[in-house]
């Protein structure tokens, strides 16, 4: 699981790295300049919002401090799902199987 998050986490970042090379950071927005863009943009920050709030819930109830979630929650107002990707990629105890 942790080497396809690291090929996502690469080709996305390349990715992202030449569209803001092309358009740069600003070009996407306003993110609502019509409906679709508007529906993407709520959708992804539902996405985003939910996908921390279970990180932060799990970094709670294991009673782990909430720092890495916090910087991992700021990083996605900056960087999107690479914040989460890396967070992902860091905390191998989501994705580990609890038997070993």
């Amino acid at each position: 699981m942790r080497s396809i998050l690291i090929l996502v986490l690469v080709l996305f970042t390349a990715f992202s790295v030449y569209v803001t090379k092309e358009t740069n950071y600003w070009g996407a927005f306003p993110p609502f300049d019509n409906l679709n863009t508007t529906q993407i943009f709520i959708d992804l920050l539902i996405s985003a919002s939910l996908v921390i709030y279970l990180l932060y819930k799990n970094r709670v109830k294991t009673k782990q401090s909430i720092l890495p979630i916090t910087l991992c929650g700021i990083g996605t107002i900056f960087l999107g799902s690479i914040a989460i990707l890396v967070y992902f990629i860091w905390d191998k105890s989501l994705y580990q199987d609890s038997r070993e």
